[in-house]
Formats: C-alpha cells, structure tokens, sequence
C-alpha cells in the first residue's frame, strides 16, 4: 500500500502541479486581458480628451483670429476717419488759401472777379436744389432720414467753407 499510495501522491502531484499550473497561466492571460482592456480604455479616454481638449484649443484659437480681425478693423476704420477729417482740413484750409490769394490780389476784369465771386452762391442754390429733387424723388423713410443727415452734413461743410473765407482781410504790405 505504501508504494501505492506513492504512486497515487507522485500522479497527484503531477496532475496537481500541472493543472495548477494551468489554471495559473489562465489566471495570469485573464488578468492580462483585463489589464489591455483598462489599458485600451484609458488610451481611449485620454486620446478623446485631447481630441476635446485640441477642439477647445482651435476654437480658442478661431474666436482670438476673430476677435484680433475685428479689432484689426475697427482700428482701421478709426485710421480711416482720422485720416478723412485730416483730408477735410487741408481741403478747407486750401480752399480759403486759393480764395484769399484771389480777394487780396484780384487779376483780370472786374466783371471776371465779380463772376467769380458768384460761384459760391450759385453752387450752394444748386446744391440746395439737387438736394431737395432727391428728397422729393426717395419714397423709403430710412433712407430719407439718411440723406436728411447727409445732406445737414453736406450744408455745414457748405456754411463753413462759405462763412469761413469772410473773416476779416488785410493786405499784405506792398
């Protein structure tokens, strides 16, 4: 009995051994498996994190080229308005220039100097009624009210350069 119960300790040690050892690298491959699986999601997970965190980024960056173009253009616009008011000026001042040169030393016939003196008369009439055809001819509110504030403009542009060669001359010492 005693070399069968040998026999029987060394089979069982041997099957024993060997399928322990079985279930031990079936434990080890579903541990494995489990381990690529979390593996895979956590890859998974932080690749759609950076997707989204690289969306956040673009349109972080779309809404700053944005907002940098919109500045960009109102800046513009403000260089724009400076740079017409600065053009309005020296239109203006240039424009009484030309008319004071012309009152302090008038050339030619005096019918020529009054016939130029009437140019400024007759192109405010004949702004006066241009305007007023265009009124009359624009059936919109909206756009009535756009060339009532164009043409108020149009007239103080007009007064000013008008009123504003009248100051008082005096001749350049001869």
């Amino acid at each position: 009995m005693a070399v069968l119960e040998a026999i029987t300790g060394f089979a069982m040690s041997t099957v024993g051994g060997g399928l322990f050892g079985y279930i031990a690298s079936a434990a080890n491959r579903l541990i494995g498996i489990k381990e690529a699986k979390i593996k895979f999601d956590q890859d998974k997970q932080r690749a759609e994190w950076t997707r989204s965190d690289k969306a956040q980024e673009r349109q972080h960056i779309a809404n700053m080229h944005k907002l940098n173009a919109e500045n960009r253009k109102a800046e513009t616009e403000q260089e724009i308005r400076l740079i017409e008011r600065r053009f309005d000026g020296e239109a203006r001042i240039a424009s009484h220039k030309d008319q004071t040169a012309l009152a302090l030393n008038p050339q030619g016939e005096q019918w020529t100097i009054n016939l130029l003196r009437l140019v400024r008369p007759i192109l405010t009439l004949y702004f006066a009624i241009c305007a007023l055809i265009i009124f009359i001819m624009i059936k919109d509110v909206n756009i009535r009210s756009e060339v009532v504030m164009q043409l108020l403009y149009l007239a103080g542009m007009s007064c000013g350069w008008w009123f504003g060669d009248a100051a008082k001359r005096t001749k350049p010492n001869a």
